[in-house]
């Protein structure tokens, strides 16, 4: 495993050089600016495997430099890790909107960072699946194809930051209720161009919101949009419905269903996993066969 981290204070450069070391990862490079940063990237022949980034850093932060990196092929799919004493929520949203994985604040805990970076490095890794497989059961490819679609490993650290947060957001879950028929009647391809469509309408229909969707297994999509959560109805439903089926045939038109609504306000007290279990049983989809594919297993609520 390559790894790059990024920060601007050499002390922290050696503290989590030794904190990788001592988690098995022992190819690790040092950069302790942003065009530093960049000249290691563009210099290597085969990408890192991860990168580690502090934010607030002179000349580029690392929101910035997390966007420039995006911006290079090789690096659409690396787990990109913001490592930073910013805690208020327009860094977290700004980080997560440039393409950011994850996000743990200073102080570390260094078991944390080998458990976080490893949780993203399996990520990563599941996109790489072979051919021929049903994409119904394996969202990470569709999520990772689709340039509005985050991988859920992301939307469920996003939600963990929100206990930093003191706006309103909305979580909220569409599954289409017709997957399987689509995956039967349409090609691989059509069937992916149909989801990234249900997936961009979605994207569309809060512009202006921030906000980040995924794709999970069984046609379901899950919301996370900040903001008031009275916007989603069986109205917006429908319009949603209607859109993403506008240029649509017969046998690839779209029917979707939307959950209840998870109005986060008590940000202290959001647990991820009792909010997206909240949305997918009023969704009565199986949720601890769905949620034990990420692991996740608990009934608790908000």
């Amino acid at each position: 495993m390559r790894i790059l981290v990024v920060d601007d204070d050499r002390t922290v450069l050696e503290l989590v050089s030794e904190v990788l070391l001592l988690n098995g990862y022992d190819n690790v490079v040092l950069a302790s600016s942003g065009n530093e940063a960049l000249e290691a990237v563009d210099a290597r022949k085969d990408p890192f495997d991860a990168i580690l980034l502090d934010i607030q850093m002179p000349d580029m932060d690392g929101i910035e430099l997390c966007g420039r990196i995006r911006e290079r092929a090789a690096y659409r799919h690396q787990p990109i890790i913001m490592l930073t004493a910013m805690q208020e929520k327009s860094y977290v949203n700004a980080a997560f909107a440039k393409g950011a994985n994850d996000y743990i604040t200073k102080p570390f805990d260094p078991l944390e960072i080998g458990m976080r970076l490893e949780r993203n490095l399996e990520q990563f890794r599941a996109v790489r699946k072979p051919e021929g497989i049903s994409l119904t059961a394996c969202p990470e490819v569709l999520c990772e194809e689709a340039d509005c679609l985050v991988a859920f490993e992301t939307f469920n650290n996003y939600l963990v930051q929100l206990r930093r947060c003191t706006a309103e957001h909305a979580v909220v879950a569409f599954r289409v209720e017709n997957i399987y028929d689509l995956e039967a009647t349409l090609s691989t391809e059509a069937f992916r161009k149909r989801v990234h469509q249900v997936a961009r309408v979605l994207n569309n229909h809060l512009e202006g919101d921030f906000k980040l969707l995924t794709f999970i297994d069984q046609g379901t999509f899950l919301l996370v949009s900040q903001g008031p959560a009275t916007r989603f109805d069986d109205f917006f439903r429908l319009d949603l419905e209607t859109s993403a089926n506008l240029h649509a045939t017969a046998s690839g038109s779209v029917e979707i269903k939307m959950s209840e609504v998870a109005r986060c306000r008590k940000f202290k007290e959001v647990n991820s996993t009792g909010v997206i279990d909240q949305v997918l049983r009023s969704l009565d989809t199986p949720t601890r066969r769905t949620l034990s594919k990420f692991g996740i297993v608990s009934r608790q609520a908000i």
